[in-house]
C-alpha cells in the first residue's frame, strides 16, 4: 500500500496536499501471482489545479523484482 500511494502522489496536480485513507479497510489489495503482481486500489482527497480539494479514485499494479528487492509498477490509473 505504501508503494502505491507513493505512486500516486508522483502523479498529483499537488502531492503535498494528498491525504490517504488512514485504516487499511480503506484500500483493496488483488494479489495476482508473482508473475503478474498486486493490484492496489484506493482514493485520496487532493487539491486540483483550482486549488479544490476532489477526491480521486485510484488503481496502481505493481511487480515484485526480486533481484533489486523493490516494487516497480506496471500499470497506473486515476480517476
Amino acid at each position: 500500500i505504501y508503494n502505491a500511494k507513493e505512486i500516486v502522489k508522483r502523479h498529483l496536480r499537488s502531492p503535498s496536499t494528498a491525504d490517504f485513507p488512514f485504516l487499511s479497510d480503506e484500500y483493496t489489495v488483488i494479489p495476482m501471482g508473482e508473475a503478474y503482481g498486486t493490484v492496489v486500489k484506493g482514493y485520496v482527497d487532493s487539491q486540483n489545479g483550482f486549488g479544490a480539494t476532489i477526491r480521486s479514485s485510484w488503481r496502481v499494479t505493481l511487480v515484485y523484482d526480486s533481484t533489486s528487492n523493490v516494487y516497480n509498477y506496471k500499470g497506473f490509473n486515476i480517476q
